[in-house]
């Protein structure tokens, strides 16, 4: 979807009462990504350095599959590894942490 086809999509559910934007959530420190990668489908949240532990999914803003998910949004297709097609971004929600 076009950056156009999202702001219109909010507006109409905006008119109709529903201010969910979570379309609009862009990758990045504090949200979970689900992601397809090599076409297995993946998740990942996005956290600071000293909160990362990849074993429980949470990796590091810095790392590089965190820079490759940053500013991605439901729908977006990112460059990987030298591949421009690698990742497509399935959801980004708010990370919620225990």
């Amino acid at each position: 979807r076009t950056d156009l086809n999202r702001v219109l999509t909010v507006l109409v559910r905006r008119a109709r009462g529903d201010h969910d934007d979570r379309d609009l959530l862009q990758a990045g420190i504090g949200t979970h990504v689900r992601f397809r990668l090599n076409g297995q489908d993946r998740s990942a949240g996005i956290v600071g350095g000293d909160e990362a532990d990849p074993a429980a999914g949470l990796i590091a803003f810095s790392a590089p599959l965190a820079r490759a998910l940053a500013g991605g949004m439901a729908g977006d297709v990112m460059p990987f590894n030298g591949s421009e097609d690698a990742i497509e971004i399935l959801a980004v929600e708010r990370l919620e942490l225990d």
